[in-house]
């Protein structure tokens, strides 16, 4: 079926102005964002998306709660009644929340915060699409097939109702990247077009801490194109990067001290967050390396002391490596479970993330999100969807599949000769997935990547149809 897709898609799309297929693809997604707005339930689930919210809306009436560490109580846990001490154990978060602080000066609605959603994802798609454009150097059929790959990623349409740092980090790790190739493939590009790469990533790190590993696979970019071109100054680049993302963090942390009046803690150690992703599945039905409570409750055990939490999670990571090399079956099985629950989900778990705590307003929604938890007012309306997420899940794992198999097929194909982008993005593939199998791991951490590959799955479309074009011309002469 796919096949048959991209045969007939071929000579329907290398003739279609790219910009009037952005226009109906983004009238299409539009009416489908505005649709989940409008309907589904706004009563955040008990998580970060909710926490952070408050604690931004908190700090815009003056009340600093959540920076101060002895109001914290581990009888309130998970923070959903007074945030106490929440940004001072999770101070990583603070970019974030300036972020939704500077959003809420306009509405607190959570419709509102879907709706900018709908919005940032659709310049996600319009990044992809300029980035391809400039790549590859306007060829419509690649530029067509990443619109068409990149509006067929449903979880992109489901993650409008996850209000978190990924999706705006993203958006503004793609407008870095974009600026980054304009910096080594286009020699008209301004004389400000590094800067704005540079601040556009430590943007991108401030609201999500992860896309520092996209940093780095761009680094690694610039580095060989400047050996290969003897363009030096490049190699700046990441070092500048890196040395301003530590810099804003203390900027913030500073901002936040003299705005509050308070001294702000180093907070939870990172470290504990890769003790935690070396834990195996438990009974409870938790995954391998999953959440499961275990950083905070160590912060709290060593009474917020970073040196003893630091020590306590050297200690733990030591133990699970030693019992790991002794059983090398049973470190192969974590492994392997770890791996799959990260990256088996072709949702990502976008439709799972969604507010529970109240049912949408249609039928179809209903059915959608929460199958027969519901009674149904109309149940031949969604008679399609009975089998629950069956069908969309069947779809998704079609394009995720697709994405990576062209992808690989453009690595194969072209070994040593891939662009810049095609590069970054397996590089950045490749680090997210060493990452999460060392680091706390969640199928929703890890949806870029495969929104990454997209333009590289294009890519190789456009390489079969080049190569029909050299056989024709060669028939002809």
């Amino acid at each position: 079926m796919t096949i048959i897709i991209i045969i007939w898609g071929r000579k329907l799309l290398k003739n279609v102005d790219p910009r009037r297929g952005f226009l109906v693809f983004t009238g299409a997604f539009l009416i489908a964002g505005l649709f989940l707005v409008i309907n589904m339930p706004t009563k955040l689930n008990e998580a970060d998306q909710l926490f952070t919210l408050k604690a931004a809306n908190q700090m815009n009436h003056g009340n600093f709660i959540s920076l101060q560490l002895d109001k914290f109580h581990p009888s309130v846990l998970p923070f959903e009644k007074n945030l106490g001490g929440y940004l001072a154990i999770y101070p990583f978060q603070l970019g974030y929340v300036t972020y939704l602080r500077l959003l809420e000066c306009f509405s607190t609605n959570i419709r509102f915060f879907y709706l900018l959603n709908v919005l940032i994802f659709l310049l996600i798609n319009y990044l992809l699409y300029r980035i391809v454009k400039l790549v590859t150097k306007n060829n419509w059929l690649v530029m067509n097939w990443t619109l068409l790959l990149s509006f067929a990623f449903l979880p992109e349409l489901f993650f409008v109702l996850f209000i978190y740092g990924n999706i705006p980090g993203l958006c503004a790790c793609l407008a870095a990247v974009y600026f980054g190739l304009k910096l080594i493939m286009d020699d008209s590009h301004g004389r400000f077009t590094w800067l704005w790469c540079v601040l556009l990533f430590v943007l991108a790190y401030q609201l999500k801490s992860n896309y520092q590993i996209a940093v780095l696979a761009l680094g690694i970019v610039f580095v060989l194109h400047a050996i290969k071109y003897r363009r030096y100054k490049l190699i700046a680049m990441p070092l500048i990067t890196f040395a301003l993302m530590l810099g804003s963090n203390k900027l913030v942390t500073a901002a936040y001290e003299a705005e509050s009046g308070l001294h702000l803690s180093k907070g939870l150690p990172m470290i504990t967050y890769v003790a935690m992703g070396l834990e195996p599945q438990n009974n409870q039905g938790r995954g391998a390396g999953w959440y499961d409570g275990y950083t905070i409750n160590l912060y709290v055990a060593n009474h917020f002391d970073s040196k003893k939490t630091i020590q306590a999670a050297k200690a733990k990571i030591k133990d699970e490596l030693k019992s790991y090399s002794n059983n090398t079956r049973e470190a192969g099985q974590f492994f392997k479970d770890k791996f799959v629950s990260t990256w088996a989900d072709p949702t990502f778990e976008s439709v799972w993330i969604a507010p529970y705590f109240a049912r949408p307003r249609t039928a179809i929604l209903n059915n959608i999100y929460y199958g027969n938890r519901f009674s149904l007012k109309h149940p031949r309306i969604v008679k399609w969807y009975q089998k629950s997420m069956k069908p969309i899940s069947a779809w998704c794992n079609i394009v995720v599949v697709t994405i990576l198999v062209l992808a690989a097929g453009l690595i194969l194909y072209k070994k040593t000769k891939l662009n810049p982008y095609a590069t970054f993005a397996i590089l950045y593939l490749m680090g997210g997935m060493a990452f999460h199998l060392m680091w706390e791991t969640k199928s929703q951490y890890v949806f870029q990547y495969i929104v990454c590959l997209i333009p590289v799955a294009a890519m190789l479309l456009g390489e079969f149809d080049d190569l029909d074009s050299e056989g024709s011309s060669k028939k002809e002469k």
